[in-house]
């Protein structure tokens, strides 16, 4: 799945304390970069592919409630 490579990159960055945003969607548009380099057919990518991540901790969020 191309967001696990993308996250399994992004967690290899070394992130300082004056990490910012900024930083943080420099590094996830040059890992989603490398991760569509690698792949050998070329999928149709658009916008923030993290997003599921978020829903999906909010669902859980609402369900422990």
């Amino acid at each position: 799945m191309i967001s696990t490579k993308v996250e399994e990159k992004l967690a290899e960055v070394y992130r300082n304390e004056d990490w910012s945003q900024e930083d943080e969607t420099v590094e996830y548009e040059r890992c989603l970069a490398m991760v569509l380099a690698e792949l050998n057919s070329k999928p149709l990518v658009s916008g923030e592919i993290r997003i599921g991540d978020y829903i999906l901790l909010g669902l859980l969020a609402c369900s422990c409630q």
